[in-house]
């Protein structure tokens, strides 16, 4: 499991909305590293973009989560 799907599970500070997309997320990094010779790179920048402002909030919430516990 990695560390996205680790915060995601336990975390009940993340909205829904952001998990749902991480969790999508994760699903297209399994599928570009098993299936890599067969990802179409159109559909793959496609659903990087669509989901970047999902992940800078995201990012965004973990940095207030550091600063908080230090």
């Amino acid at each position: 499991m990695n560390i996205t799907a680790m915060i995601l599970k336990d975390s009940k500070k993340i909205p829904e909305d952001i998990k749902k997309v991480l969790q999508e997320l994760t699903g297209l990094r399994d599928k570009v590293i098993h299936e890599y010779n067969r990802v179409d790179d159109k559909i793959l920048l496609e659903s990087t973009e669509s989901v970047l402002l999902y992940v800078l909030d995201f990012v965004e919430l973990v940095e207030k989560w550091i600063e908080k516990d230090n």
